[in-house]
């Protein structure tokens, strides 16, 4: 019984901020057709001919990602950035303060691997925050290149904490 009232506690009394940090997934996002805008709030591709100032938060543009508000690299992997710094985003392509890049290229084999500690965080279209990590740039089951999957996280409530 005892449990029960503290699980019906945190349901109905924590702040909706400490419970709407749920990760979410794209996966073979295909960016090798030009820019490809992505609403991290939808979860969706935003035809190009369709976007709008505030419909999009990420445009891809091969191996880069820029921000549309601002943006930034943090070298720590994604399940230790709690929130979202207070300065140094820029608006733009997105690397770190040393201009490193969120992956590795390879000369001899051309292939690309994502840095196991290079978070992505973001100031979305609508003023919220969200980290996000790029887990592939190879569609999943055919390792086709230019399919890009990541992985982010929006704070909920306006908030800059990540963490539940």
């Amino acid at each position: 019984m005892r449990a029960l009232f503290f699980l019906l506690l945190a349901v109905f009394v924590l702040p909706v901020s400490a419970q709407d940090t749920e990760v979410k997934s794209a996966d073979n996002v295909y960016v090798a057709d030009g820019l490809v805008y992505y609403s991290l709030t939808n979860n969706a591709i935003v035809p190009a001919d369709e976007k709008t100032a505030t419909n999009w938060d990420i445009l891809i543009n091969g191996v880069e990602l820029h921000a549309n508000r601002a943006g930034l690299v943090i070298t720590e992997a994604f399940d230790a950035v709690a929130e979202a710094p207070l300065e140094g985003m820029k608006n733009g392509m997105m690397k770190t303060a040393d201009g490193e890049v969120w992956y590795n290229y390879d000369m001899n084999t051309h292939e690309i691997s994502p840095k196991g500690d290079m978070t992505f965080v973001l100031m979305l279209a609508d003023d919220s925050y969200a980290k996000l990590t790029v887990d592939s740039y190879y569609h999943r089951i055919t390792e086709e290149p230019r399919y890009m999957s990541f992985r982010y996280v929006i704070a909920g409530g306006g908030e800059r904490s990540f963490m539940d």
